[in-house]
């Protein structure tokens, strides 16, 4: 994707994280952004994170409203600079991305 052509507009996140088991991720939704759909954690992530759980039924969890406020400056910053890749063990994935990559 160009960065040129990146949308830059600030996103908010959802309020809870959906553990991929296939894929051993935990993907939150993004919303108010074109080219963002969502954000790919990974358990080893430079985040608070210990409270997410893969083992509860739907496999979701809620983030709270500390680790979602920051999870929302590292997303906001990294589309400032018009990065997919918002820190160690985060990424953003656009909203037509294959749900495998």
């Amino acid at each position: 994707m160009a960065t040129k052509d990146f949308d830059r507009n600030p996103i908010s996140i959802g309020e809870k994280a959906l553990w991929d088991e296939r894929l051993g991720v935990f993907r939150v939704k993004v919303q108010g952004n074109r080219d963002v759909g969502s954000l790919v954690i990974l358990r080893s992530a430079d985040m608070p994170i210990s409270h997410l759980d893969s083992t509860l039924p739907h496999k979701q969890t809620k983030l709270g409203q500390f680790l979602r406020e920051r999870l929302e400056l590292a997303v906001n910053a990294a589309i400032t600079r018009g990065s997919h890749e918002v820190g160690n063990g985060l990424s953003l994935l656009g909203p037509d991305q294959p749900k495998d990559v």
